[in-house]
């Protein structure tokens, strides 16, 4: 019940956050910069860069980095050659995605074949 209702003011945030991107003009203050991510645990992720925009993706993970991801040719110039973190953890990311699709198909396959084997009363089925 508890989670349903985190969910429910989670949502509500969201769409909240996402009514003042799409009428609002956002802008930096004078002297700070800032990028702004929401997400949830559904993979909904709401990207704001002031200035330049906004963007609603569906993901199964979102990163942040310090230059624009909406417009990355505007903080080129500011990148230094060997900052590639955000390629880094991107890689990291889907690797480490592919590893956990894989482990859940092969879950499921050994609960099935530990049903069909053992039957519903069988030990591994407990456990499984």
């Amino acid at each position: 019940m508890v989670a349903g209702c985190i969910a429910q003011v989670v949502t509500r945030i969201f769409a909240i956050y996402l009514h003042i991107v799409t009428e609002k003009e956002i802008v930096y203050a004078n002297g700070a910069t800032m990028q702004s991510m929401l997400d949830n645990k559904n993979g909904r992720c709401l990207i704001i860069e002031p200035g330049i925009g906004y963007r609603e993706e569906k993901q199964k993970y979102s990163l942040i980095t310090n230059y624009s991801l909406l417009a990355p040719e505007s903080t080129r110039p500011h990148i230094v050659s060997w900052d590639n973190r955000y390629e880094r953890a991107k890689k990291l990311l889907e690797e480490c995605l592919m590893i956990v699709l894989v482990t859940e198909k092969l879950f499921q396959f050994l609960k099935l074949f530990v049903k069909k084997v053992c039957g519903q009363r069988g030990f591994l089925s407990y456990i499984l």
